[in-house]
């Protein structure tokens, strides 16, 4: 049925997402009596050492206990990949607070269910012998080399604004992945967008290479700014017709990542068991990593994944302001706690 002034496109496109939500929520109870509920979950981009928690929970059998039958699918940013859990076409995914108010705008409905990156993991890079980075002023006159889908392309502004330096004081030189190392070794670019847990690793293990020292700079320090980074999510659909399955995949993944935290270096060997392509050494640097910014300041009593309110408050009202987005988006619609139930995993 077509809603009134609806066009054919809006409503081929809603089928179509009714469509992909139905197949999802069909195969959660494919199979007969007694197996594995298929799910999946789709990162953010590539495979690398941040999903060792995810790797671990499926190689250690975590998710298999749980009655669960796992399948990690490569992502194509975590923008999209909120986009794709929304539409049905995944059962989780790794994505961030704003990949959820965007896609919210667009009329999709989905949580975090528990947080991965308990600050915001959003980088820079620099040669330590030609760039200093202490305070905000010093990005002042500078260029940063960023790639078409960098988040800093929409965060580092308004945190110029906000540290009264002015976002008309840096210049974004947009260029392809592969170009972004070459371009900050040869001073064409003074700083470059290097997320740690992700490609802080890839350029610090070049820069060794080249004889270059790194320095890397958390951008929630430089700016004194606390809000959350990447989690868990999931569709409000899922939440309301499947609430014990999401309830095991996320207690089965932090079982993963508590196993990660105490076994790092055979943590990083089923990563690249499972993925042989990558660098065992860079694996390993990006699971250390994230391992550090998965236990912020409640993790001593709420174990893995809690979300504080006030915190993820902050974290909307910034992406709002970053994104220039005007609608009204209620905190407690962003993500839920209540799959974290039970005792606290560390």
């Amino acid at each position: 049925m077509r809603v009134p002034g609806e066009s054919k496109g809006r409503v081929g496109r809603r089928f179509a997402w009714l469509a992909a939500l139905c197949f999802a929520m069909s195969s959660l109870s494919a199979g007969g009596a007694g197996a594995a509920e298929k799910i999946k979950f789709k990162m953010a981009s590539r495979p690398q050492g941040s999903i060792a928690g995810f790797v671990v929970a499926l190689a250690r059998g975590f998710y298999k206990k749980e009655g669960l039958d796992v399948a990690l699918m490569r992502g194509y940013g975590a923008l999209r990949t909120v986009d794709d859990v929304a539409d049905g076409l995944s059962h989780f995914g790794w994505g961030t607070p704003e990949g959820i108010v965007l896609n919210r705008t667009k009329g999709g409905r989905t949580l975090m269910v528990g947080a991965i990156n308990d600050t915001f993991a959003t980088a820079l890079c620099y040669d330590r012998a030609k760039m200093t980075l202490a305070t905000p002023r010093d990005l002042a006159g500078k260029r940063v080399g960023v790639t078409g889908f960098s988040p800093v392309r929409a965060v580092l502004p308004i945190m110029m604004d906000n540290a009264k330096v002015g976002r008309d004081r840096i210049a974004f030189i947009k260029m392809k992945p592969a170009l972004t190392l070459p371009a900050l070794f040869s001073g064409k670019t003074d700083f470059l967008d290097c997320p740690l847990g992700s490609y802080a690793s890839i350029v610090k293990m070049a820069a060794v290479k080249k004889g270059v020292d790194i320095g890397v700079r958390k951008l929630s320090d430089l700016f004194g700014l606390d809000v959350y980074g990447d989690g868990i999510i999931t569709s409000k659909e899922l939440i309301d017709a499947k609430p014990r399955v999401i309830d095991r995949f996320v207690r089965a993944s932090y079982q993963g990542y508590a196993w990660v935290s105490k076994n790092l270096d055979a943590a990083a060997g089923l990563v690249v068991k499972r993925f042989p392509t990558l660098k065992r050494s860079i694996v390993l640097d990006q699971a250390r990593a994230t391992d550090k910014l998965m236990k912020g300041p409640s993790f001593a009593t709420k174990g893995y994944g809690w979300i504080d309110r006030a915190k993820m408050k902050r974290t909307r009202d910034f992406t709002i302001d970053a994104w220039n987005i005007k609608m009204d988006i209620p905190v407690d619609e962003i993500y839920t706690n209540r799959h974290l139930a039970g005792p606290p995993i560390r």
